[in-house]
């Protein structure tokens, strides 16, 4: 126990200024402090007692992912009409203002952004995502693409960035202009903006 914060405090504060690789190793092993260690920002989370070499691999695990975001894509930012995904800031806006998004959620979007226009299962996004161990927690997936579709003013129903593939994954808006359904995407009340275009 730290003496004058939890641990989810602490990774919070290194989430205000850092996206530096966060593994929270707790005593706490229930599934709702695992989501509250996730929400805070921790890229992963390992409960006592453990064995020494599972950890060793989350560490290379946590650190190859890491790795990867930092040697980015072909552009340093993916652009769908009024959202901005800035992987070299690590930044997400819609319409010009930021959006307040925890270490999880950017990782999230920035992983279907890189992917935009792949069907992505939901295995597959939360291996890559999360870890592993995760890869068969699909509600934990549905709350995540749910919390993310209300910051970034997408919904279910009427979807402009993350569609949805029941019994299968999700599809991100693809930067050639066609919508997740394959269809050309229709958008809006700004004509004078572009539909899709990538940063360079």
């Amino acid at each position: 126990m730290l003496p004058d914060l939890d641990g989810y405090e602490l990774c919070g504060r290194i989430r205000e200024s850092s996206r530096v690789p966060v593994i929270m190793v707790t005593a706490r092993h229930t599934t709702r402090e695992k989501v509250k260690g996730f929400q805070a920002g921790a890229d992963d989370y390992v409960s006592k007692p453990f064995d020494p070499e599972e950890l060793v691999l989350r560490v290379k695990a946590v650190l190859s992912r890491a790795a990867a975001r930092a040697g980015g894509s072909s552009s340093p930012c993916y652009k769908c009409y009024d959202l901005t995904v800035d992987f070299t800031t690590g930044t997400v806006s819609v319409g010009g203002r930021a959006v307040p998004l925890t270490g999880t959620e950017y990782r999230l979007v920035s992983y279907l952004a890189r992917n935009a226009g792949r069907l992505l299962t939901s295995t597959e996004i939360l291996r890559n995502v999360w870890s592993p161990e995760y890869q068969d927690d699909i509600s934990l997936l549905q709350m995540y693409i749910s919390r993310l579709r209300r910051r970034l003013g997408d919904t279910a129903r009427s979807a402009r960035y993350i569609t949805t593939r029941p019994g299968i994954g999700y599809v991100f808006m693809s930067p050639d202009g066609q919508s997740p359904s394959g269809s050309p995407a229709r958008r809006q009340q700004r004509p004078e903006q572009p539909g899709v275009e990538c940063c360079i």
